[in-house]
């Protein structure tokens, strides 16, 4: 006995399934590199911002004949700074993207807010906002020194922004505590709040208030957040304005090595 089966259809739907499947990894191949491209735009900004500044300020002091060898020299080793920043970022954020681990170490986090908070300075006077670190923690935390950075300056600049605006206050604060073997990080600011309409898409990608903004900023943030093991919630805060606050494992304790 013999049978024949048409299996026409069979291969062709195999087919059209795997050209759908190639199709679907080019368009996410292409949406991943849409989100780096817009990524990289917003992170980049402010070092490349203080690099094109401090150019401007050595040209400046050469121009008019005032170019005192140590200024020129501080002002150099602070470019020098904020280009091996640039490069930093690129190099984490193509990690984001790949979806690698970041690099943990060991971290001061009340000494890597004060650098982030110093790092600000300039922002915060133009904003004419003042920015202050309340707490401290008994304990290094485990985390990526770049990428903290990052969240920290995001979450900061939007307070000082939301502030801007309304004028409802003047400090954002930056608030360090210890809660069940992590170190609690609380940005709050009394700006202008977050409106319904916003709260439901906030962490959605090109959702933004601002005119010149990109949307990018709380996504990211959130996305580092994750990357080590926390999340970032908000809530706002009392009197006005909003609160943002995460949290970071401590480091674990390293066991003393044994003399031999």
């Amino acid at each position: 006995m013999g049978s024949v089966i048409d299996i026409t259809e069979t291969r062709k739907a195999a087919r059209t399934a795997r050209l759908q499947d190639e199709a679907l990894a080019r368009t996410g191949r292409l949406v991943t590199l849409g989100e780096m491209a817009s990524t990289l735009a917003h992170e980049l900004n402010q070092p490349l911002s203080a690099i094109a500044s401090y150019a401007a300020g050595m040209l400046n002091l050469i121009e008019r004949q005032k170019a005192d060898p140590a200024i020129l020299q501080g002002a150099t080793e602070k470019l020098a700074r904020q280009a091996d920043r640039a490069g930093q970022i690129i190099r984490r954020i193509q990690d984001l993207v790949k979806k690698r681990e970041p690099h943990f170490s060991e971290l001061d986090l009340a000494e890597v807010v004060d650098e982030t908070l110093g790092f600000l300075q300039a922002d915060a006077r133009e904003h004419r906002v003042r920015l202050h670190r309340q707490g401290t923690v008994s304990a290094p935390v485990a985390a990526d020194r770049i990428l903290l950075e990052q969240v920290l300056i995001n979450l900061i600049r939007n307070g000082m922004e939301a502030m801007t605006e309304t004028r409802s206050g003047d400090t954002v604060t930056v608030h360090l505590s210890t809660t069940a073997g992590h170190a609690l990080i609380r940005i709050e600011d009394h700006g202008a709040g977050i409106s319904d309409a916003l709260s439901a898409n906030l962490y959605d990608a090109f959702a933004t208030t601002k005119p010149q903004g990109m949307g990018m900023g709380l996504k990211i943030c959130r996305s580092i957040v994750e990357l080590h093991g926390g999340s970032l919630n908000w809530h706002l805060t009392e009197g006005g304005g909003t609160t943002f606050a995460f949290s970071l494992p401590f480091a674990a304790p390293t066991e003393p090595k044994e003399d031999r």
